[in-house]
């Protein structure tokens, strides 16, 4: 290198200049624009002689607001000690053809309190960026819209589920827990006084969710249908209706064969007798006598 004069040198700086990709800008202590890079107007499409001094204001930025407020700051950063400073901005300019162009500047101090920038351009990136705040917020939107209505559907399924205070008054210490693993339910519980009978039960629908409330649904119809309305007073006939009417209400237009169903137990109580009839799909009976637990296991053919 020192065989090479003030002139070659010069040369080599201007090569290197012509064919380097990053933006460099040079901001004299007065808030002017000395120095833009043969980069600059490849990346902007103004000519390097629009930019110097003011016209990299006016030019690169969209309204008066903006141009007021970059100029704070870029006085503010004059104003800094030079020592150790490094700063890093994404900024927003517009170029000749009036496009957004995002770059990211490192900001350091210069001789004079001048200001050296060299920026690179992640307008691909801010763009990639801003698509996926986007659709991110297509995406809360949607599942808000999912919540809503689940909630709303949630209020439905409580709307059919038997009174507790029913359940009360015919035994002294019953209680129900119930705790949906999702906000509604695919179990369920029925009860219905006839007479001087209680029939009551418990039911477990295929899948979780919506899914599984759905089926509940269709449950408590059958239920109705079949105790309530056709008067079947023998639980294990009553099981194999409302086994016949799932089928017969889940076989529509559609060509595929459903495996969704419940398992389910059904009790009725005679409050005179004291009798305790029980039959079960995939369901069992649990009685807590002297001391013991009896089980009376279920079918293993669900519903």
């Amino acid at each position: 290198l020192k065989f090479l004069n003030s002139k070659n040198m010069l040369q080599i700086q201007k090569a290197v200049l012509e064919r380097i990709n990053s933006l460099i800008v040079v901001i004299n202590k007065v808030g002017l624009v000395d120095y833009v890079s043969p980069s600059v107007e490849k990346s902007l499409g103004f000519k390097k002689e629009e930019l110097i001094g003011e016209g990299w204001w006016i030019k690169t930025r969209n309204n008066d607001i903006e141009r007021t407020l970059v100029r704070k700051e870029v006085k503010e950063i004059i104003n800094l000690p030079p020592d150790g400073l490094s700063l890093s901005r994404e900024r927003m300019l517009v170029n000749s053809a009036g496009q957004n162009k995002w770059i990211l500047w490192n900001i350091s101090k210069g001789p004079d309190d001048s200001i050296i920038s060299i920026g690179y351009d992640i307008t691909e990136r801010k763009l990639a960026e801003e698509k996926l705040v986007q659709k991110n917020d297509e995406l809360q939107k949607i599942n808000s819209e999912l919540i809503d209505s689940i909630e709303y559907a949630k209020n439905i399924q409580e709307s059919i589920l038997p009174n507790t205070e029913e359940l009360k008054e015919n035994f002294e210490d019953a209680f129900v827990y119930y705790a949906p693993k999702h906000i509604v339910s695919g179990d369920f519980y029925w009860i219905k006084a006839i007479d001087n009978e209680i029939i009551f039960s418990v039911l477990d629908c295929t899948g979780h969710g919506v899914p599984g409330a759905l089926m509940t649904m269709l449950a408590n119809s059958l239920l109705k249908e079949v105790i309530v309305k056709r008067k079947v007073n023998s639980l294990d006939v009553a099981l194999t209706m409302i086994d016949e009417e799932l089928i017969y209400h889940t076989s529509g237009k559609s060509s595929k064969a459903l495996n969704d169903g419940m398992d389910l137990a059904l009790c009725k109580f005679n409050k005179d007798t004291k009798i305790l009839n029980y039959a079960g799909a995939m369901r069992p009976l649990w009685i807590f006598r002297e001391g013991k637990l009896i089980e009376y296991k279920g079918s293993r053919y669900p519903i």
